[in-house]
């Protein structure tokens, strides 16, 4: 399962910003870690 990072910092209204993790995912090697 892939997880998402959510920051917990103040934003402007209808501003939003997550990052993503290389763990999980459903993409065979050698992209099994590529995060986009």
């Amino acid at each position: 399962m892939s997880k998402l990072i959510v920051p917990q910092w103040p934003l402007p209204k209808g501003v939003a910003a997550c990052s993503s993790t290389r763990i999980g995912g459903v993409s065979l090697p050698p992209y099994d870690s590529l995060n986009l």
